[in-house]
């Protein structure tokens, strides 16, 4: 099992080994410890930015990465790595939050989602989990449906179903972006399939 102090370790070797000269090894050891903060730490951040920034927040994420890929070789003090990612994150949210039309942006990024929400692979949709999967008509009539029934969601709502299905995210790490427990995630995502449930019968009544 990796220990928490396996990255520190792996920044300094990198380090050593770059000083010598070897270009080569030092790129691995970063390239393995970036993955390891990934592995612990990637969830947690991406769940966090997105449920703040929407579709924006992937891309916050990214550049976290990327920034932590450049500074790893000067990094003065490798044991405050995990801390140092989440200073990135909350100097970058401070810096979102001051530019102009950042609430536009915002609900901008999720009218989007809710679009890109009835294009989820089937295996990561939310309205399998409220329909038999051999009803395949009734699947069609959701797909077709699923773009106007989220619109009358809480954009909140839609935001935390994209997390979960569209990009796989646990309920831990979904329950840390929200501030509550993993058992409060899944049962506010419960309630969530549920509304969209009953908002599906109900146009499909009508329709």
């Amino acid at each position: 099992m990796q220990s928490e102090s396996d990255v520190p370790a792996l920044i300094r070797e990198g380090q050593r080994l770059l000083r010598q000269g070897d270009e080569e090894g030092a790129g691995n050891k970063f390239l393995e410890a970036g993955q390891r903060l990934y592995d612990r730490h990637g969830g947690k951040l991406l769940a966090q930015c997105v449920w703040k920034w929407g579709d924006a927040g992937k891309d916050m994420v990214q550049e976290i990465f990327q920034l932590l890929w450049q500074k790893m070789p000067e990094l003065e003090h490798p044991e405050t790595v995990e801390g140092w990612l989440y200073g990135v994150r909350d100097n970058k949210m401070l810096q979102n939050g001051r530019n102009t039309g950042r609430r536009k942006l915002i609900l901008a990024e999720r009218q989007r989602a809710i679009a890109e929400s009835a294009h989820c692979s089937p295996a990561m949709s939310p309205e399998e989990t409220v329909i038999a999967r051999d009803e395949e008509q009734a699947h069609r009539d959701i797909l077709n449906n699923l773009p106007q029934v989220l619109e009358q969601l809480d954009p909140d709502d839609v935001t935390l179903l994209r997390m979960r299905f569209h990009l796989g995210l646990g309920f831990a790490d979904i329950g840390t972006a929200l501030g509550v427990s993993e058992a409060t995630a899944r049962r506010r995502l419960g309630r969530t399939l549920k509304n969209l449930d009953e908002r599906l019968r109900k146009q499909r009544r009508t329709a």
